[in-house]
């Protein structure tokens, strides 16, 4: 799962709250969810600054990772 900012930074899924009462979270004006599998095994090296974003359900997101807007 991506989450992807107004700006096209891209973030990704880390982990799901175990004790999270739903799977919906709000996201931003103009932001999006799109899901995404990878087509194979993926190294994601992140940057010295990491920005997470925990959503309203407990999931959290971790980026923004440039190589996967390449994706998109």
């Amino acid at each position: 799962m991506l989450l992807i900012s107004t700006e096209g930074e891209v973030f990704f899924r880390v982990d799901r709250g175990a004790d999270r009462l739903t799977d919906t979270f709000t996201v931003p004006e103009g932001w999006q969810v799109k899901p995404y599998t990878t087509p194979e095994t993926l190294i994601i090296e992140l940057f010295d600054e990491t920005l997470v974003i925990r959503t309203d359900n407990q999931d959290s997101f971790k980026g923004p990772v440039p190589e996967l807007a390449n994706k998109l």
